[in-house]
């Protein structure tokens, strides 16, 4: 069985007898936060109570040990619970030995054990994929539209809302998302701290959200992204350093740089394959006369090839961001100066 959004991945878990839940499940998302609310509801469902998880779920990241070690956790037995749970966080840079264990496992998997693969990516033509796909379930998250993911994070923030006891209407959900935009993590740590300044309160207004949400400049941000597509270092520099300095969060930059990259990668690539200008119209209805003109030009005078290579660098800088201590201007330089090179 196979899921690609988490709305429908986390029904399943809800109306799912907990006897018939699967005992391989991978779980695969470009977005951490999205993998870790997938995660965290699938071991919430698995094992309710929080003092079970001490002696049965283990988390190992595939890069930090040995082939060995994830053999001996798929094969070994606890005197503590009858049930375990092993979550396998996984890169593309999986070592063979580790991959042979895996796949080796789904061919005969252990009913008292739950294995779950959490990753960025797979490679859906390999083998690791495909045996686990045949024995287990998968999330594998699609990147969404973006119309879609603004109608799908305004049903997901209301929701999250709501579990807290309060609620928010559509116009302050919106007003929240225009300042911040659509990733979910920044949406997270905001409406967190909504509902500690509402106290006993039970409606989150756009009158407190003025009160206490910074706004990301997401104005700045495409003069940012304009700058960089147009492969000018100088401005790029000033105007990213200009942000971090204002405050705007490294992480919520570099999504708003990421999603901006991907919608002129989609129009390059509309027009690399033969496409017209109503094709991308179609796919982005904002997108008309001069505005149309502009994506168009900044795309195809970005090239291809290096919108590739533009989106690994992104994803290269949050990964050092988040394992490395560099200081987030030294990242930011970096990034401006490999984009526009």
């Amino acid at each position: 069985m196979k899921f690609v959004q988490l709305r429908a991945f986390e029904k399943h878990l809800a109306t799912t007898d907990t006897k018939l839940l699967s005992s391989v499940y991978f779980i695969i998302g470009k977005e951490d936060f999205e993998r870790r609310i997938a995660l965290d509801a699938l071991i919430k469902r698995l094992l309710p109570n929080e003092s079970d998880r001490v002696h049965a779920l283990c988390s190992l990241n595939a890069e930090q040990v040995s082939a060995a070690k994830i053999d001996e956790e798929l094969n070994g037995l606890s005197l503590f619970s009858a049930n375990r749970t092993l979550v396998v966080h996984i890169t593309d840079k999986i070592d063979k030995d580790i991959t042979k264990a895996l796949e080796g496992y789904f061919g005969n998997p252990n009913p008292s054990l739950c294995v779950i693969i959490s990753a960025q990516t797979i490679n859906r033509a390999t083998n690791l994929y495909k045996k686990g796909e045949k024995v287990g379930i998968v999330l594998d998250l699609v990147e969404e539209k973006p119309k879609d993911k603004a109608a799908s994070t305004l049903v997901w923030l209301q929701s999250y809302v709501a579990q807290s006891g309060k609620s928010i209407d559509n116009a302050a959900s919106q007003l929240l998302m225009k300042l911040l935009g659509t990733a979910q993590a920044d949406l997270y740590s905001e409406v967190t701290k909504l509902i500690c300044f509402v106290g006993e309160r039970k409606q989150i207004t756009s009158d407190d959200i003025s009160k206490t949400v910074k706004a990301i400049n997401i104005e700045n941000c495409w003069d940012l992204s304009t700058a960089l597509f147009n492969r000018n270092g100088s401005s790029g520099l000033r105007i990213s350093s200009a942000l971090l300095s204002q405050g705007t969060a490294f992480f919520a930059l570099l999504r708003l740089l990421r999603t901006q990259f991907q919608t002129e990668f989609q129009i390059c690539s509309i027009l690399e394959q033969g496409g017209s200008p109503d094709e991308i119209s179609k796919l982005f209805p904002y997108m008309r006369g001069y505005v149309l003109e502009r994506h168009i030009e900044m795309a195809r005078g970005y090239g291809f090839k290096r919108f590739k290579q533009a989106l690994q660098y992104i994803d290269e800088t949050e990964a050092l961001a988040k394992n490395s201590g560099l200081e987030p201007e030294l990242l930011m330089e970096l990034l401006v100066i490999k984009l526009v090179a």
